[in-house]
């Protein structure tokens, strides 16, 4: 088992997840995904105190949730009335071409054009998309802010919790051979086509990334994923 590279782990005042306390004492970044190289999406937690040793944060973002939900309320009443409109509407071109994530090209794609450009019934599906879409982030603020008060307050006060142990990665490489046994006794035998690894980005859970496995059962073949816990339990054949 490897140990992590921090000692603690603490509650973040701003989203209430627990995350890694860094050496100065300050909840370590999260929440957020790397792009081009930088950090994209940081929670506004990350680099403040846990909420173990302050929660100054916490009642600011109560707030702010619970004044952000009364304005939606208030949209949401305004687009009902009619007094307020939407500034685009959607309209979908099934012969317009895009290239999706992986630079394959598609056909259709939903184009946003100015309200006042729509149809009638293009006009009515915006009108009722925002009504929808403000009652849920309405919703949304007011459950933050109830998890927070409820979850996250009492935590002040109270110690950090200690670093968990991770699992060692493990790599799968192409052309091994794994015997799988299920609990009916039945097994399975898998090849994987591909080289693969296994990593853990929390305290007992685990990825598999970019494997594909062919396999065997009694006389019958074919091709597949299993998953990280029948792949892990796996004997590897010589």
């Amino acid at each position: 088992m490897a140990r992590t590279k921090h000692t603690h782990r603490g509650t973040c005042q701003a989203c209430g997840a627990r995350q890694a306390v860094e050496e100065e004492g300050r909840i370590a970044k999260h929440g957020y995904k790397v792009e081009f190289g930088t950090f994209n999406g940081v929670c506004m937690g990350a680099g403040h105190q846990p909420a173990e040793h302050d929660v100054t944060m916490t009642h600011k973002v109560i707030e702010q949730c619970r004044r952000e939900a009364v304005r939606l309320d208030q949209h949401t009443a305004n687009l009902e009335a009619g007094t307020t409109l939407p500034e685009t509407i959607e309209r979908y071109d099934p012969m317009a071409v895009r290239k999706n994530k992986w630079g394959r090209e598609e056909r259709g794609v939903w184009i946003e054009m100015p309200y006042a450009e729509g149809t009638d019934s293009e006009k009515r599906a915006a009108v009722q998309h925002a009504i929808i879409r403000s009652k849920r982030l309405a919703d949304m603020n007011r459950s933050h802010a109830k998890g927070l008060e409820e979850q996250v307050l009492p935590r002040h006060g109270k110690p950090l919790y200690p670093a968990e142990d991770k699992p060692e990665p493990r790599a799968y490489a192409k052309g091994q051979r794994y015997t799988i046994t299920y609990k009916d006794g039945g097994k399975v035998t898998v090849t994987l086509e591909r080289a693969a690894y296994s990593y853990s980005w929390r305290s007992g859970s685990e990825r598999l990334v970019g494997w594909i496995a062919s396999w065997e059962r009694g006389g019958s073949k074919g091709t597949g994923r299993y998953s990280m816990r029948e792949l892990n339990a796996a004997v590897l054949e010589p």
